[in-house]
Formats: C-alpha cells, structure tokens, sequence
C-alpha cells in the first residue's frame, strides 16, 4: 500500500527546447530596427502596385476583426463537442496576445510610417485614452500578433494544416508593411509577441488538462493508492 498521490504522480512532459529560435526571431526584429528606414522605402512603393495593393488591403483584416470574428466562430464550432473548451482556450490565448501587445505599444510610442515616413521616432510612453494616440502605437504591429496567436492556436487543433495557418498570418503580416502602416520591425516583434504568449497559454493548458487526465485514470486504476 501506498499514499494515492505517490501512486498517480505525474511525470513532466519532454518537450523540444524551442527557445534558441525563438530568441533569435526577436534578435531579427530588434536588429531591423536600424533598417527600417532603407527597407520601408522600397516595400512602400511596391505596396502601391495595384495588384499588390488590393491584395494587401483584403489580406490584412485577416488579422483584425475579420480574421478574429472568424476564428472564434471556428472554435464556437466545437463548444458543442468539448463543452466549450476549444472556444474558452483559444479566446484566453487570443485575450493575453491582444493585452500584452496593446501595453507594449504605448509604452514604445512609436510613430507609424504613414505619420513620419521613412524616419525611426519613438516618443516613449503615452497615453492610450489621448487622441492622437494611435499615431504612436506602430510597434509592435497588433495585426501580426494577433494573426500568429490564431495560427498557434490553430495548429494546437490542426496540426497538419500549420503550414497554412503561419502562411496565412505571415501574409497579413507582410500586408500590414505594404500598406504603410508597419516598418518591418513592427511586424517581426508583434508576431513574435503573439507565438510567444500563445505558446505560453497553449503549453500550460495541456499541462492541466494532460495532469487532469493522467490523474483521473490512475485513481480509477487505483482507487485504494495501490500500486502493483
């Protein structure tokens, strides 16, 4: 006879360290930092290309109420299967992205480039609630983040269709700097602030719902806290 808890402890998950990309994905946007204004030029007016622009244009709501109107509807759609799981999991991952990127934005007070052009001004801190206050929230880009969050999410349920979710979100991504309302820079650290936040919520809901699980067979195995 042992104590039930021995009996039904649960061993950690291995999972693949992912945090050297990681790490470099936001070194890549924090250097792009000093070349946003030699690259946003050309990016600019290839934007204005009218195939280009009419693509960029749509793509982009992808990852604004369009793309959020549809990706909660899509987890709506298995509230029926899972009592709700699915939608409270990916509107929590969603929620902490969109907060913690909206913080990061006044806090940076960047300028977008349609406002300065071609030029870096960062005004630090501000006021969210003034307004001109969404003059100087380009950094980081809300569209990317919350467009990779959903794609993290989204592979989380379909794996096999990753490669289309992150094609998807790097598309509104892209967009976003072609229509001038993002330096690339915006883009990489906002995209990398939705992986990592999602990733974060994602990671630590299967380890309760795997511990919840795991716990729940054994004490049906065990109900007295033996073990063979």
């Amino acid at each position: 006879m042992i104590e039930n808890a021995d009996a039904c402890k649960i061993a950690p998950a291995k999972n693949r360290p992912t945090w050297p990309w990681l790490a470099a994905w936001l070194v890549l946007g924090l250097v792009c930092i000093l070349f946003d204004p030699v690259i946003q030029p050309y990016l600019t007016r290839l934007g204005q290309v009218m195939p280009v622009r009419v693509v960029a244009k749509h793509w982009q709501e992808l990852g604004a109420t369009t793309g959020i109107a549809l990706f909660l509807l899509v987890a709506a759609g298995f509230a029926w299967h899972d009592r709700g799981r699915t939608l409270v999991r990916f509107g929590v991952g969603l929620a902490a992205a969109g907060l913690s990127v909206q913080i990061l934005k006044h806090v940076v007070g960047r300028v977008r480039p349609n406002d300065v052009g071609d030029t870096n001004v960062f005004v630090g801190p501000n006021n969210p609630f003034t307004r001109h206050a969404w003059q100087l929230d380009s950094m980081p880009s809300g569209h990317a983040t919350a467009a990779f969050a959903m794609a993290v999410m989204l592979t989380w349920r379909w794996p096999r269709l990753s490669w289309l979710w992150f094609f998807t979100a790097a598309g509104v991504a892209a967009s976003r700097v072609l229509v001038d309302r993002h330096f690339p820079s915006d883009v990489l650290i906002g995209a990398w602030i939705g992986v990592m936040v999602s990733r974060c919520v994602n990671n630590r809901w299967s380890k309760v719902t795997r511990d919840q699980a795991a716990r729940s067979s054994c004490q049906r195995k065990h109900p007295n806290g033996e073990r063979s």
